[in-house]
């Protein structure tokens, strides 16, 4: 539904990181980049207790960092009880009503990211 309004491409990974999660962030969203163009990363990486989320240069004007921040509040308590699907409904949620309605930019990518 976000995507649809927002015309934003999200993409999300849920699971173990065996690096810092910021870095394995940065390494999901380079190798979503080299597919297309991604707007919208979130990491959840419940073993480090992170959540990361890196958006698109060209997407900051339409979800400041602060945005991002306010999400990821959104986002705790419900990580923190054991909804992860909550959580990041919750948290996309509130990225799409930041950006606004728009139309549809680049190349469908992957929905979820599969590190196994």
């Amino acid at each position: 539904m976000a995507e649809a309004v927002t015309g934003l491409q999200f993409c999300v990974y849920l699971g173990p990181a065996q690096e810092d999660p910021h870095v394995l962030a940065e390494r999901l969203f380079a190798t979503a980049a080299a597919e297309g163009q991604p707007a919208v990363l979130v990491v959840v990486a419940p073993t480090h207790r992170r959540v990361e989320i890196l958006t698109a240069d060209w997407v900051r004007e339409r979800i400041p960092d602060v945005a991002c921040e306010t999400a990821i509040a959104h986002m705790t308590p419900l990580l923190q009880a054991g909804a992860f699907d909550e959580a990041l409904v919750a948290g996309i949620h509130h990225l799409a009503e930041v950006a606004g309605p728009g139309g549809v930019v680049g190349v469908e990518l992957p929905d979820l990211f599969d590190e196994s």
